[in-house]
């Protein structure tokens, strides 16, 4: 039973995750684009922006709305709960962080994309 739970709770999880990066990706693209900074300064750029994370986005949702739509077939609080409780508690979760610290929604004309002082393609190793 306890696996059972965690499973359903990483999979919707999991999902809600690449939701938000796509999220993410169309609002730092977005923000770049606001501050007349050019696609070429870009290492990487998505072919499908802003459709691909779009797209994205909606079919996030329909999996994490429908990829438990057994537990309305027969109902119980416990199935229900460890298949869906993730979803208001991530969104709350958010809420509750952006409170307690105090951090507003940043516009896109104010994002800051200057990078640290120390960052170069030698010490960051994501670039490798």
């Amino acid at each position: 039973m306890a696996y059972t739970a965690a499973y359903y709770l990483c999979g919707i999880a999991g999902v809600f995750n690449w939701m938000t990066i796509s999220v993410a990706h169309y609002r730092f693209r977005r923000g770049w684009i606001k501050q007349g900074r050019s696609l070429d300064e870009l290492e990487y750029k998505s072919p499908f922006y802003p459709f691909g994370s779009w797209f994205v986005i909606f079919v996030c949702i329909i999996i994490c709305l429908g990829a438990n739509y057994w537990v309305f077939s027969d109902f119980n609080w416990f199935d229900f709960i460890t298949c869906y409780a993730i979803i208001p508690l991530s969104i709350i979760m958010f809420f509750v962080y952006k409170k307690v610290k105090k951090t507003k929604w940043v516009k896109y004309e104010d994002m800051d994309f200057t990078p640290p002082e120390d960052a170069d393609k030698k010490n960051i190793s994501a670039l490798y």
